[in-house]
């Protein structure tokens, strides 16, 4: 058998599997409080509001300018960006969970010394090491959760993920009402998810997938059977190897791939590009409108509570949406980009309006878009997972995250657009959705399908026989079953 069969003994989604996949969303938490923590840390009080007349941070203690702010959350995001390009390549090789677990650790530790810091140069220079390991931790995180449960739960294990980054995203606004000084602010933030690093050292497994697929068969049968017996079942019949001589017969599976890969083949080149496009217009418009919460309320705290809890009913909506044969991945990811482009245009007509009915549209068209971009971006990891191979899985979401941190780095210089004209920031965003709105149909649905192997991405050979033509498939000479598996068409 392989590991998708092998879940069907093992379980899908356990007792144990259920205990893991809570886990995972708990920690989520804190990708949500680091990602959006310059909002807080970096705001610029204003002594009018009373809840922020006593708030300390960066800008008020360092006397900063708003350039330097936009700089220190643009090094932020290029760090994570680099993260996710090295370290998604680097768990290839190494694993998923001592990759996650080095990364998560210098992520928060980085993140701690900025509570020591006096200067703003050394503060953005410990920010952009964060963004490193944040970027380099959040996407085999992400891998992590998935690969150890059956594939028919992703799609909801990816939602709900989402939704507690969401969570993290409103505790750093209640805890920033209540302390009122970013150095507290971070060391909460940075010291106490540090305890959660031995626990899941010793409570979560490696990836039997990962395990599996580099050809580490045994190790990936004892993930298995050890799930399996603490979801209270049975681990006998867990047999990775199918050969007559107790092999398992992967070849070209167990080659170690990197990026490079992804552009050798034809289709497996035009998928990738358009993913990375994907990422980095749904970033550009998520951190933009994020980073620029203020339009939505005078209050920071009140304006980054609502960015966060849109969120929620959006992650809801996707999750029904996803499953639903006749809309799936795909429709639901073109919806979200073509409701983002509408929310952007309605922008240039919302400032015709009298101003008294101006800020009640502009709040109502903000959160449409942050919902739809939020629903998108927490589309994306499940796409992306399920369009690519496991051996590029990795490869795959960490250069599209890449080039989401360009959109991110981006993004918050956006507004500065708006003193030419308020609606300016809004054309940019919605050409960037209805872009990725058009773009998107390129990918298949992946609703219900198999996971693809790298063998679904041979080049068909062309050859007349006859005056027939006569279409040959190039088969892996390591595949057994491709005449099987579905092929996945674009």
């Amino acid at each position: 058998m392989d590991v998708e069969d092998a879940f069907k003994v093992v379980g899908s989604l356990g007792r144990y599997q259920k205990y893991m996949v809570f886990s995972h969303f708990l920690l989520n938490i804190t990708y949500g409080f680091q990602l959006v923590l310059m909002v807080i840390v970096a705001a610029t009080p204003d002594p009018n509001i009373p809840s922020e007349r006593n708030m300390t941070t960066i800008v008020t203690e360092w006397k900063l300018e708003d350039w330097t702010v936009d700089l220190m959350s643009s090094l932020f995001m290029a760090g994570y960006g680099v993260g996710c390009a090295v370290m998604g390549q680097v768990s290839d090789l190494y694993g998923r969970k001592r990759i996650f677990l080095l990364n998560y650790t210098i992520m928060h530790l980085s993140s701690l010394c900025c509570y020591f810091t006096h200067r703003w140069e050394t503060f953005a220079f410990l920010r952009t090491v964060c963004g490193f390991f944040v970027g380099g931790s959040g996407h085999v995180f992400f891998a992590l959760l998935v690969e150890n449960i059956g594939k028919e739960h992703w799609g909801t294990a990816g939602i709900l993920y989402s939704l507690f980054f969401s969570v993290g995203v409103m505790l750093l606004s209640m805890f920033g009402y209540l302390l009122q000084n970013w150095r507290t602010l971070i060391l909460l933030g940075s010291a106490v998810p540090l305890v959660a690093v031995p626990i899941y050292a010793y409570t979560m497994p490696e990836s039997s997938r990962w395990l599996y697929h580099v050809g580490k068969v045994e190790e990936a049968e004892n993930v298995l059977r050890y799930i399996a017996s603490k979801n209270g079942g049975s681990a006998s019949g867990i047999s990775l190897r199918n050969d007559d001589d107790g092999s398992t017969s992967h070849g070209e599976d167990m080659k170690k791939y990197s990026v490079i890969d992804m552009f050798k083949r034809k289709k497996l080149a035009i998928f990738a590009a358009t993913s990375f496009y994907l990422w980095f217009a749904c970033s550009f418009v998520y951190y933009g409108l994020t980073f620029d919460a203020k339009f939505l309320s005078p209050n920071i705290f009140i304006a980054n509570t609502l960015s966060g809890a849109i969120e929620c009913p959006a992650l809801i909506i996707t999750y029904f949406s996803i499953s639903r044969r006749r809309i799936g991945r795909k429709g639901t990811l073109v919806g979200c980009f073509l409701l983002s482009t509408v929310s952007s245009i309605g922008m240039l007509f919302a400032t015709g309006l009298m101003s008294d009915n101006l800020s009640t549209v502009q709040l109502v068209l903000g959160l449409t878009n942050k919902l739809a971009v939020a629903g998108a971006f927490s589309l994306l990891y499940i796409y992306t997972a399920e369009v690519f191979p496991t051996q590029l899985r990795l490869v795959a979401i960490g250069g599209s995250s890449l080039f989401a941190r360009v959109g991110a780095i981006i993004s918050p210089f956006v507004p500065l657009l708006a003193p030419i004209q308020s609606y300016l920031p809004y054309i940019v965003y919605g050409a960037a959705s209805i872009c990725g709105a058009m773009l998107n149909l390129i990918l298949p649905e992946t609703l219900g399908r198999p996971s693809p192997e790298m063998s679904d991405f041979q080049p068909k050979v062309e050859s007349a026989t006859d005056g027939d033509d006569v279409t040959a498939r190039v088969r892996s000479r390591s595949s057994r079953d491709d005449e099987k598996r579905p092929l996945i068409t674009a």
